[in-house]
């Protein structure tokens, strides 16, 4: 019995152990905190703390795809095979810049107008598309508000 209990307590040790654990960087060497860890295609998942270190938490060996995301860096995709735990992943995440297409500004026309024109060219094909929806059935709803304050009971102030 005493070694039935010893087994199960090695084992329980072993199995809370078993965990994925690294630093996230960037290309200069310098901690990234909060990014995102996941188990691809499953909701196991964890974040880098302010050090940028991290713990995932898995609950067996074998093949595995690991992805790390954050904003302004793109996104990697591991894949590993884990033979024991911990396992000690370091990853370095690239900086990734975004641009956005040319913005116009311009004050001669409302872009409400612009849509209002093209709803009202539409107005037949529109109003064709809406006589098409039917309904078998109506329901009315009550709403009733139990324990409901009263009406305000401010005292009212008189006017001299």
């Amino acid at each position: 019995m005493k070694q039935l209990v010893t087994l199960l307590l090695l084992h329980i040790i072993t199995f809370g152990q078993a965990q994925i654990v690294g630093k996230i960087t960037d290309t200069n060497s310098q901690k990234i905190p909060y990014v995102n860890i996941y188990l691809e295609n499953s909701y196991t998942g964890t974040t880098s703390n302010d050090d940028g270190n991290y713990k995932l938490a898995l609950n067996y060996t074998g093949n595995h795809t690991i992805v790390y995301q954050f904003l302004g860096y793109k996104t990697v995709t591991k894949k590993i095979t884990i033979e024991s735990f911990p396992y000690i992943l370091n990853i370095t995440l690239e900086p990734e810049t975004t641009t956005l297409q040319e913005v116009v500004i311009n004050n001669n026309e409302d872009p409400a107008d612009r849509i209002i024109r093209a709803t009202i060219a539409k107005r037949k094909e529109n109003l064709a598309s809406i006589s098409k929806y039917t309904a078998d059935f109506y329901s009315r709803g009550v709403w009733k508000i139990k324990n409901a304050p009263e009406e305000n009971t401010r005292p009212k102030h008189k006017r001299n």
